[in-house]
């Protein structure tokens, strides 16, 4: 079996021009899930401000009773709108990936006619296999997420930003130190998102590292049963199989955390 090509090193570039490669195939889609996912967002952002000031309306001395059930209603109103607009929001991203993924697969399937004979000479057919049928899969969701980011994430951090001046503004008397400080923070949360994400494409394309040397391991054993154990290797085989998937779970465990990390903030 010949021996596993080199990769080249990850490049946050490279995996910006692949997802708007893999985007343009259903743009329509992709700004619907972005849309919806935005407005989720703004949602829950406003009803978290509106429920502040209705906290503040009930705090002081002499409440104005009209104010507080407009600002009552306005706050249920807003909560039930994204409550139900975060289920439109998944349904619209699944209904993108699967699109995309479609197009995705057919877009690898017809690459390997084009390809020269020294690459199918070094990848396997488990590794081709692999590489269309399952880490296209969990690859394009990760390509439409480092699409949306940009819109969904920066819109929110600024209205983030914009409440949280208004509501220092609107204190008065909060100490500088803890208005620097909030700002601080906000600042700090934007710059993990970003570097975050820079990392989850890293991530999976270690997982997809370990998934292709776990298929090669099954293969060595796989090819030539009789001789492994003719050999009494079999506890060898096992050692290495047993270390591959150890390593594989390891892989997947990492990208899903910083995934999820990446989601969070």
């Amino acid at each position: 079996m010949p021996p596993p090509a080199p990769t080249e090193p990850f490049s946050l570039r490279n995996m910006l021009r692949w997802s708007v490669t893999v985007a343009r195939a259903a743009p329509g889609r992709v700004v619907l899930s972005a849309g919806l996912a935005l407005s989720a967002t703004l949602l829950s952002q406003f009803a978290v401000q509106v429920l502040a000031d209705v906290i503040s309306s009930l705090r002081a001395t002499a409440p104005d009773h009209h104010t507080l059930l407009l600002l009552v209603a306005v706050y249920a109103a807003l909560s039930l709108a994204g409550a139900a607009i975060a289920p439109l929001s998944r349904i619209a991203a699944a209904w993108a990936d699967a699109e995309l993924l479609r197009r995705l697969r057919i877009r690898l399937h017809d690459r390997l006619f084009g390809l020269e004979a020294a690459y199918h000479d070094s990848h396997p057919l488990a590794e081709t296999s692999m590489v269309v049928m399952q880490f296209a899969a969990g690859a394009q969701p990760v390509m439409r997420n480092l699409v949306e980011f940009p819109v969904v994430r920066s819109i929110g951090f600024v209205t983030a930003l914009l409440f949280l001046l208004h509501n220092l503004a609107a204190a008065g008397n909060a100490p500088p130190l803890l208005q620097v400080a909030l700002g601080l923070v906000v600042a700090a949360l934007a710059v993990a998102s970003w570097r975050l994400n820079r990392g989850t494409g890293g991530a999976f394309k270690d997982a997809l590292a370990a998934q292709t040397a776990l298929a090669r391991e099954f293969n060595n054993s796989a090819a030539q049963p009789l001789e492994v154990r003719l050999l009494g290797a079999e506890a060898t085989r096992t050692r290495a199989f047993a270390a591959a998937t150890a390593r594989l779970a390891a892989a997947r465990l990492r990208a899903t955390i910083r995934l999820e990390a990446t989601r969070a903030l």
